[in-house]
């Protein structure tokens, strides 16, 4: 304790004059520049981001600490450490195989090397995407212009519930032709003057999407410039008479052009 040294002057009605000490045992405390705490964001998932079950979850964290270094980022699930990260930049992966259908929290929380600490959190959802699939048409299927077509989807949630399946969207490339929200989920459609993909997307009660796409092909007569390319053709599809069309040679992979005695391959494209 440090002691100090007090003096009191008085003077008696004598005109002598007396002086006194004494020790003050009062406590001082000296203190430095206080710890700055450390700042924690984290950057990935959004809140309310939903992942599919079984599908890992990534968490990235922004941490610093202006007085000093970041000792940790310490990861939690639902109040429960799972793991934690030393090293810049932060991040951690979440196995989410086992965990429930529905909300959970994820924190995280950046500790400096004086103890302070920081954390961020954000609600996320797990989910069980639905499933869907173009049953008809099947891929790379050909038709012709002016072709009217059912196209015929199945979509399924978890464990193949139906129940939570809430619509189905039926594109042809971007364009959205039709939205149905009830089984048997299908879509009239009639072929163009072009080939394109089909796609089907399916949407679940949690806003979980799942989509299925094929391709179709326009179907139409084929001309060749090359009177030996189209014998060639004709004994590859084993059609010697009659029109031929594009689903006609779309099997054909390779012709032996030198030895045929091809010069010309236009109509092949």
């Amino acid at each position: 304790m440090k002691k100090i040294l007090i003096i009191f002057i008085s003077l008696s009605i004598t005109g002598l004059l007396f002086w006194s000490c004494s020790e003050d045992d009062s406590n001082s405390t000296v203190t430095g520049p206080e710890n700055e705490f450390p700042t924690c964001v984290i950057t990935s998932p959004f809140p309310l981001s939903t992942f599919e079950k079984g599908i890992d979850l990534t968490v990235n964290v922004n941490a610093d600490d202006t007085d000093g270094n970041v000792f940790e980022v310490r990861y939690y699930l639902d109040g429960i450490q799972d793991g934690s990260d030393k090293d810049s930049p932060y991040s951690y992966s979440f196995d989410t195989a086992t965990l429930n259908v529905g909300s959970h929290i994820i924190k995280a929380t950046a500790v400096d090397t004086d103890g302070a600490i920081t954390s961020d959190s954000v609600e996320v959802v797990i989910n069980v995407f639905p499933g869907c699939h173009i049953t008809y048409p099947l891929d790379d299927s050909y038709f012709t212009s002016g072709d009217d077509i059912e196209i015929i989807a199945s979509a399924w949630d978890d464990e193949k519930n139906a129940k939570t399946v809430t619509k189905v969207d039926f594109y042809v490339g971007d364009l959205l032709i039709l939205t149905d929200t009830t089984y048997p989920y299908t879509a009239d459609w009639t072929m163009g003057n072009s080939d394109c993909m089909l796609i089907v997307k399916t949407t679940d009660d949690h806003g979980s999407v799942s989509s299925d796409s094929i391709d179709v092909w326009l179907n139409e007569e084929v001309n060749f410039a090359d009177a030996n390319l189209e014998q060639a053709v004709r004994t590859k599809i084993t059609k010697p008479i009659g029109p031929i069309y594009s689903s006609d040679i779309g099997n054909i992979i390779e012709f032996e052009a030198y030895i045929l005695n091809i010069i010309d391959l236009s109509g092949m494209e």
